[in-house]
């Protein structure tokens, strides 16, 4: 019986300082943000990411969020920055329109699908009621009716295809996601945070800091870079973290499944 070849191991960075050294478990860097666009680097700072990551032999993944039109210039340069620094790299894009511009117009670097296209249902909840309500084989049943990921529908990932999307990222909801069964696209799992769900508007940061703001309608003042708040909500047995405009919670696999070939560490939630 063939031995299981170890998932390649990346790393969500913030910063320049939480670089690996290149020697040890990590082989590159994720980069940028999945959920919010104020957090994305300038693109003096993906310059520097670049740099460092080759310094130690690593490889460089730019994440990109859902965009609105006050940010895609912003994201197109730096793709174009990506492109002269380090072709053939990687953009993780979390927004269709963003993902097919990659896609078109910069044809030396590689389209991936993000954890937000995968479209997952990821409520921790979701276990909890299907565990009150069923059981035996009618509770796994239920539970792999929730397992669905976006490339089962075979329209959807023809649509991926037709962008030369070869690569999706997905992550551990409780219910997990079952055998996948779409073969002819590499996964690539993040662990341990699980997102539930992101807005534009950073609602716990903007009340706690300033009593009485509407939330959403001023500038971004990277609250969410120092701090993130746990809560468990009414009804349901799982904490969640909210950090900035995403909910997230925990939920790391006990095993990584033998589709996976690429696994992204995060130290905090991202």
């Amino acid at each position: 019986m063939a031995e299981k070849k170890e998932p390649d191991k990346k790393i969500f960075i913030e910063r320049a300082a939480e670089m690996p050294c290149g020697k040890g478990e990590f082989t590159g860097v994720y980069v940028g943000s999945g959920f919010c666009q104020e957090a994305l680097p300038t693109r003096e700072e993906l310059a520097r990411f670049i740099w460092a990551a080759q310094e130690r032999g690593l490889s460089l993944h730019l994440v990109t969020p859902y965009l609105t039109e006050s940010h895609i210039g912003h994201a197109i340069a730096l793709a174009e920055t990506l492109t002269s620094l380090a072709p053939g790299s990687e953009v993780i894009a979390n927004d269709l329109g963003f993902l097919t511009t990659i896609a078109t117009d910069f044809k030396g670097l590689k389209p991936v699908a993000g954890i937000i296209l995968a479209f997952q249902r990821s409520d921790p909840r979701i276990m909890e009621i299907l565990d009150t309500a069923f059981d035996g084989s009618e509770l796994e049943r239920k539970r792999m009716e929730f397992q669905h990921i976006s490339i089962h529908n075979p329209i959807f990932a023809r649509f991926l295809k037709e962008r030369h999307v070869s690569r999706i990222e997905i992550q551990n909801p409780q219910q997990g996601f079952g055998t996948v069964g779409v073969t002819d696209f590499e996964y690539s799992l993040h662990t341990p945070y699980v997102y539930i769900t992101s807005t534009r508007f950073c609602q716990p940061v903007e009340r706690l800091t300033s009593p009485g703001r509407i939330p959403g309608f001023y500038s971004c003042r990277h609250h969410c870079a120092e701090r993130y708040f746990r809560l468990t909500p009414h009804g349901g047995n799982t904490r969640f973290i909210y950090r900035g405009n995403t909910i997230y919670y925990e939920n790391p696999p006990h095993e990584i499944p033998s589709f996976v070939d690429r696994v992204i560490i995060h130290r905090q939630p991202s």
